[in-house]
């Protein structure tokens, strides 16, 4: 019982007090040890188990096109190629199905996001106007998860008779 300010007694709840020992808290280190343990290996195996994002793989490439037209007579090496803006078509190798169509940008360079498997690549449309054109058949990529990506590129053909 405990006696109020105002002269009352009421009961109170006994409170338990705890001897933490030296041997109390080698037993609770060790229960936390298991559960950080048995929770480190509930996550791995979770993640182990999870498929393979596309973020983790893929394939990336340049497309670029010739800057002179007709035979050089000036005597000096050729300019190099251009950038293009140009479509690049992914398709499943096995069935052909389509499963991206990406557009270079400004600079050529093109990329996208694939889950592990077998693809052919192709080139597509220009765009910008122009004549440009290419002849290059599709190519076989393989993506493998966690691998570096695969660089697929090409040229094309200013349109220059």
């Amino acid at each position: 019982m405990t006696i109020t300010p105002g002269g009352s007694e009421r009961d109170t709840p006994p409170r338990l007090k705890r001897d933490r020992s030296a041997g109390d808290a080698h037993e609770y280190t060790g229960v936390m040890r298991t559960a950080s343990a048995a929770f480190v290996l509930a996550v791995g195996t979770a993640l182990s188990l999870t498929p393979p994002a596309a973020g983790h793989s893929g394939i990336r490439g340049l497309v670029t096109v010739s800057t002179h037209c007709g035979a050089d007579v000036s005597g000096e090496p050729p300019s190099p190629p251009a950038p293009l803006d140009a479509d690049v078509l992914v398709r499943v190798r096995a069935t052909h199905d389509l499963v991206a169509t990406v557009r270079s940008g400004r600079d050529g360079r093109w990329r996208v996001r694939l889950r592990p498997g077998r693809y052919l690549v192709e080139p597509g449309r220009a765009h910008g106007g122009g004549l440009a054109y290419t002849k290059e058949p599709p190519v076989r990529v393989r993506v493998r998860r966690h691998h570096d990506w695969p660089r697929v590129d090409f040229f094309y053909n200013n349109g220059c008779l």
